[in-house]
């Protein structure tokens, strides 16, 4: 979970980017996103309507493609070979 603010500069309202990637409008339940409102029960309230939650695990397959960004460093990207068709190129 992040913790973000959203809408025009000025007028911004306190949100999250939840486990999914997606952006969520908190702004009923807590009113801003300084010290005073980031309190424990705040945070306990954020975690009960499910805020910190983890996305459902990715599992590769054949044919995918993945790529990881490190910052400063670079990309990398790899194609998912099956465990098969790999034994079968080595043993060739």
């Amino acid at each position: 979970m992040k913790l973000a603010r959203l809408g025009p500069l000025g007028s911004e309202q306190p949100g999250l980017i939840d486990a999914d990637g997606k952006l969520r409008n908190l702004s009923s339940h807590i009113p801003d996103l300084t010290n005073p409102h980031l309190t424990d029960e705040a945070l306990a309230r954020l975690a009960s309507i499910g805020a910190g939650r983890k996305s459902d695990p990715i599992f590769l397959t054949d044919g995918d493609r993945i790529s990881l960004g490190v910052e400063g460093r670079g990309n990398q990207a790899q194609a998912i070979v099956a465990w098969e068709k790999r034994l079968k190129t080595i043993l060739l």
